[in-house]
């Protein structure tokens, strides 16, 4: 993968679909490098840690949990909307 390709949400991608196939034990950052392509040391242009990674992670699944709230919630209100 050529570096242009290669950005902070694609790391975060990466481990993500990782996490959702393997489960979070084979999230590591030897691993996500070698599923991008690249070798560890790269990655720290993009993030600052494995923590920092993990970090991301979460931050993105909340984001998505957040999304698919609001669309189950869509035009209802009240107990309907707190059931959606």
């Amino acid at each position: 993968m050529s570096r242009r390709t290669l950005d902070t949400d694609r790391v975060v991608a990466t481990a993500a679909t990782l996490a959702d196939s393997e489960g979070l034990d084979a999230v590591t950052l030897t691993r996500v490098a070698n599923e991008l392509g690249v070798r560890q040391p790269a990655l720290y242009r993009y993030i600052d840690s494995f923590d920092a990674m993990i970090r991301l992670l979460g931050l993105r699944g909340r984001e998505i949990l957040a999304d698919r709230l609001a669309a189950a919630a869509v035009g209802v209100a009240g107990d309907e909307a707190v059931r959606a």
